[in-house]
């Protein structure tokens, strides 16, 4: 994306879900990595890094609604839709820590 030359990227992870491929003797990190993103670059992620989201029902979770609910609102800067949507989540998941599940636990 560097290479683009774009004034802003935004990136949208809704990805850190439990790994279904993991096989007993040989655990593998859950989550994703802590990534530094470089100069105009946004990085948005649906659990803090080494972390998974609880699985929800349906095909989205409570990151993908609470995002779609926030963009549909409108008229507010970038950092406040993700300020705004990590809110919604919390409403929606009853403040329960989805990004304290920890993968190795």
């Amino acid at each position: 994306m560097a290479a683009l030359a774009l004034k802003t990227a935004v990136v949208v992870l809704d990805a850190a879900r439990e790994n279904p491929f993991a096989l007993a003797d040989q655990p593998i990190a859950g989550g994703l990595a802590l990534f530094e993103p470089g100069p105009n670059l946004l990085l948005a992620y649906n659990a803090a890094p080494g972390t998974i989201a609880p699985a929800g029902a349906g095909p989205y979770g409570a990151y993908a609604h609470g995002l779609a609910e926030t963009i549909r609102a409108g008229g507010m800067p970038l950092m406040q839709v993700f300020d705004e949507t990590r809110l919604r989540v919390s409403e929606m998941t009853k403040a329960r820590k989805s990004h304290g599940i920890r993968a190795d636990q």
